[in-house]
């Protein structure tokens, strides 16, 4: 069973009756399930996928900010000692 509520017009060239834009779907309540458990998985892989992307970002910037630190004070040092 699915019911749906949207806006419904009379299409009288056709003779019929149209759906505009359906907002809501009253679905069965095992397809409802379905569609949960889908959305899930599909969320669930998602943010797998970011997160080792944002680890692997995140490793790069450290290594990236530790030789900039590293060459900022060895050219300190070098400054200093002239």
């Amino acid at each position: 069973m699915i019911v749906a509520f949207g806006n419904v017009f009379y299409d009288k060239i056709n003779k019929e009756m149209r759906m505009e834009d359906p907002q809501f779907f009253l679905k069965d309540k095992y397809q409802l399930i379905a569609e949960v458990k889908n959305k899930g998985m599909r969320l669930s892989r998602n943010i797998a996928i970011m997160a080792s992307i944002m680890t692997i970002c995140g490793f790069l910037v450290v290594r990236r900010i530790k030789m900039q630190v590293v060459s900022f004070l060895a050219k300190r040092k070098k400054a200093l000692e002239r």
